[in-house]
């Protein structure tokens, strides 16, 4: 989740979860949901939130980052 920094109000989200490919044997990420409220967009939130997912684990670790992208 994503605060402002002056209120503490929850601005945005991400969603996601790790998967496990049977198809090649390997680790990855899939992004399932990023959302900023309109009036706190252009604040770096939605890039923290990025930046988040990016550091939970070494990304030498992983085969793959999924965040198919729908309209």
């Amino acid at each position: 989740m994503a605060e402002d920094d002056d209120t503490k109000d929850v601005v945005g989200y991400a969603v996601w979860f790790p998967f496990f490919s049977t198809w090649t044997g390997t680790r990855g990420r899939h992004l399932d949901d990023l959302y900023v409220r309109p009036d706190a967009r252009g604040g770096g939130h939605g890039r923290a939130l990025l930046a988040g997912l990016l550091s939970g684990e070494p990304l030498a670790d992983l085969a793959r980052q999924a965040s198919p992208v729908d309209g």
